[in-house]
């Protein structure tokens, strides 16, 4: 999959603005710190979110292999992490987010934050592909 033409095709900045506006204020914790994540700091203005940490499992081990700006944190920390919302940054989110939910922060703290994704696709995307493989 060509990561940058999926995000031009399912409008990723609009996307960003618009969690951006909705969680203006808030301490937002990242969860996915790979390749997707990284094209999305290179490609896209995410300054709109008020980023206080970002999580990944390859944190577990090793928070030195890091690359990006803003504090690494294991996903065993999120469970007491001052945070108001977790955005997931990876391509396959709803499995992750039900992990993170029923695994990480269960009986935790955190137990009830809000946890989104930064991108979804859209309509139009689903519709393209839907009509691609017919």
């Amino acid at each position: 999959m060509d990561l940058e033409k999926y995000l031009q095709e399912i409008n990723a900045q609009r996307q960003i603005d618009k969690i951006a506006k909705k969680y203006k204020g808030k301490k937002v914790l990242i969860y996915g710190a790979g390749t997707f994540f990284d094209l999305i700091c290179k490609k896209y203005d995410i300054s709109g979110l008020n980023i206080v940490a970002i999580s990944d499992m390859k944190f577990a081990n090793d928070i030195s292999s890091n690359t990006t700006k803003f504090r690494a944190i294991a996903p065993d920390d999120m469970k007491e992490f001052e945070c108001d919302v977790i955005i997931i940054a990876l391509l396959n989110d709803l499995d992750v987010a039900k992990s993170i939910e029923n695994n990480i922060l269960k009986n935790s703290k955190n137990k009830n934050i809000p946890i989104v994704p930064l991108l979804s696709p859209t309509f139009k995307y689903l519709l393209k592909l839907y009509f691609e493989k017919v």
